[in-house]
């Protein structure tokens, strides 16, 4: 038989030619794909490591606001560390390390009265290069500090058709009739103060007229005591500017604590609790808003978060509290800020 020189075969029926051109190509995809995923594996690294930084400098700032709830005055100018012990974070040292970054918090005084500027700085050195990540907020000592311009209806009136604003100049009126069909004075079922007002769940409210002062827009916080006595609830509007809402705060009809408003891109934002409140009891509810996101506040806990961001958009219409609501609602009050979760404490421990 004749032989081809050629084309020897191997017993699997490939040339040794075949054999050595498949050996390259594997090599090559084998290369590629080792190269690709060490790539990859770098970068999904570096990134993880980037992260870890910003983790960390949010992290100094939440200490420090902790530090600042407990005491404004250990609030220090200068460097300092943190440690922790329980829920409770303290100064300590100069600095602070964890693994491969380096955290010092900077403190030094801002413009405004009693307030620092604080900034979170990390440090790290990572294959060879070394990256600086700082972020920096204010602090305020609010325990000395009045929220600025706030509005606040303790319907204490107990009579006549006015409520009146008695910390800023918006002082409401009760609608849409006030000798016939509008919220009534009850001073046997109320918070505080001398009275409450007791709404019917039928087109009643306390109409607030517009003002500057109630434009609130990337930030705000609006909250009131409520006792509501339907058996079976439905919507309830505690607090809502505009018949557009451009922000918010009701009662659901499970007796949910919803808050939101509408974007000056007309896009809704809104954000509900799971949590209950009771039928015939009183609680205090709150809705904040701030670049932070979304929180909703049921006896001064919060109950509901959402990173979702509210900035709202401009209404000239009026601020109205209680319409389609039932039960009563006493000590209203908004904030044209975001308070802090001790700032709502305190309020709902007043």
């Amino acid at each position: 038989m004749k032989k081809d020189w050629l084309a020897i075969k191997n017993k699997k029926g490939f040339s040794l030619v075949e054999a050595i051109v498949a050996v390259a190509i594997f090599s090559i995809i084998t290369t590629s794909i080792v190269a690709t995923y060490i790539n990859v594996s770098g970068y999904i690294l570096s990134s993880g490591v980037e992260t870890q930084a910003v983790f960390l400098a949010e992290e100094g700032l939440e200490a420090t606001r902790n530090i600042r709830d407990n005491d404004f005055l250990s609030l220090d100018n200068g460097s300092h560390g943190i440690s922790s012990s329980g829920d409770e974070w303290n100064f300590s040292g100069s600095s602070d390390t964890a693994g491969i970054y380096t955290r010092q918090i900077s403190i030094v005084d801002a413009s405004a009265p009693d307030t620092k500027e604080v900034s979170s700085q990390i440090d790290w050195t990572y294959k060879g290069e070394t990256k600086t990540l700082t972020l920096s907020r204010e602090f305020s000592d609010w325990r000395k500090i009045k929220p600025k311009s706030f509005s606040w209806w303790p319907f204490n009136e107990n009579s006549g058709c006015d409520a009146n604003d008695e910390e800023g100049d918006n002082d409401g009126a009760l609608e849409p009739d006030c000798s016939t069909d509008s919220p009534i004075w009850d001073s046997s079922e109320k918070h505080a103060g001398d009275s409450a007002l007791e709404f019917d769940g039928d087109n009643d409210y306390v109409e607030i007229p517009d003002d500057d002062s109630l434009d609130f827009t990337a930030e705000g916080s609006i909250m009131a005591w409520v006792y509501p006595t339907a058996k079976k609830a439905s919507l309830g509007k505690i607090i809502n500017k505009d018949t557009d809402e451009v922000y918010y705060l009701h009662m659901e009809s499970n007796r949910q604590i919803s808050g939101g408003g509408e974007n000056n891109n007309n896009a809704n934002v809104s954000l509900r609790t799971k949590d209950k409140i009771g039928r015939n009891v009183w609680s205090h509810v709150a809705f904040v808003w701030d670049g932070d996101g979304l929180r909703i506040y049921i006896d001064g806990v919060i109950s509901k978060t959402s990173a979702n961001v509210l900035d709202t958009k401009i209404s000239s219409e009026p601020l109205l509290i209680g319409d389609d609501f039932e039960g009563n609602i006493d000590e209203v009050r908004v904030y044209p800020t975001a308070l802090s979760d001790q700032e709502i404490l305190d309020i709902y421990n007043l």
